[in-house]
């Protein structure tokens, strides 16, 4: 009497296709255990590499060498080598010092601003005036009367004066929409071709001479 018999299958119970799958469960348990790189599962990830092609390590690496503060500070304001070579012939802590480590702190746009002094010059019903002065950087003056404002700005590096004009509108308030304002910048008298001949010189302060204390780095005066 005949009869078929079934196709033979290694991996059914017993025998060596048992051993084979047991084998193969073992060892994917071992690769798949948290995913770490081991010397058994050679084919996972390294986290080290995941962390060097970060996009955003990779930005911060390029940040850091794109990155040059001293730089960043001369495109701020290119007397700043005049300013760190001066430094050198300075004191430290006489007010000429302070105005020029002013100015360098100032490039960097970081620092203390030193020897600052903000005083009122007057203050009553009808009028106001606070100066505030940096030595070095910048002089502000604040008048305050009858609903106007005006703030004139003595820039002691780029030489320059501003002034800031602004009186109430129609609903005579200050700092609503409807204000009327007016600014206008020009050179200092010092740095004018007036202000730089030896007669423009005898009609300036003796502190914004060229050359002097809060006077911007030019050339100075020379006599024939």
């Amino acid at each position: 009497m005949a009869f078929k018999m079934g196709k033979f299958n290694p991996g059914m119970n017993t025998g060596m296709g048992a051993q084979t799958n047991l084998y193969k469960k073992e060892a994917n348990s071992l690769y798949k255990k948290d995913d770490k790189f081991t010397s058994a599962n050679p084919n996972a990830s390294n986290p080290e590499d995941k962390k060097k092609n970060n996009p955003a390590n990779l930005n911060k690496d390029v940040e850091k060498k794109k990155s040059d503060p001293y730089a960043d500070a001369l495109k701020r304001d290119s007397n700043l080598p005049s300013y760190i070579k001066k430094r050198k012939t300075l004191t430290k802590g006489t007010p000429e010092y302070n105005a020029n480590q002013n100015r360098i702190n100032k490039a960097y746009g970081k620092g203390p601003m030193r020897d600052v002094n903000t005083e009122v010059k007057k203050d009553n019903n009808r009028k106001k005036v606070t100066v505030k002065d940096t030595p070095g950087v910048e002089k502000v003056k604040v008048k305050e009367k009858d609903k106007k404002i005006k703030t004139t700005t003595t820039n002691q590096i780029k030489g320059t004066v501003t002034k800031d004009k602004v009186k109430a509108g129609k609903d005579k308030k200050i700092g609503t929409d409807d204000d009327k304002k007016k600014s206008r910048t020009r050179k200092k008298f010092s740095e004018t071709k007036l202000g730089k001949s030896k007669l423009g010189q005898k009609l300036v302060k003796k502190e914004n001479k060229i050359g002097g204390m809060n006077a911007s780095p030019v050339k100075k005066y020379k006599k024939k």
